[in-house]
């Protein structure tokens, strides 16, 4: 969260962004957007949420064996 914050430059502007997402969020269950979401087969659905974890996973690595790098400004 430290790092969203940074990056938005500012709490104000990440309570900005978490109220944007909420209010968006509202305006598709009013909609009624989340239809959308039975055209897709379920095993997509499964198939990204497992690639994604394997992402964090992976990217856990380096920290995990305590590599630190200085980040780039």
């Amino acid at each position: 969260m430290l790092t969203a914050i940074d990056t938005l430059d500012g709490f104000e502007n990440f309570l900005l962004a978490v109220a944007l997402g909420g209010v968006i969020q509202i305006l598709f269950r009013v909609l009624k957007a989340g239809v959308i979401g039975y055209y897709f087969p379920s095993s997509v659905i499964k198939g990204m949420l497992t690639g994604i974890g394997i992402i964090i996973i992976l990217k856990q690595i380096p920290h995990f064996f305590g590599y630190k790098h200085s980040p780039r400004r």
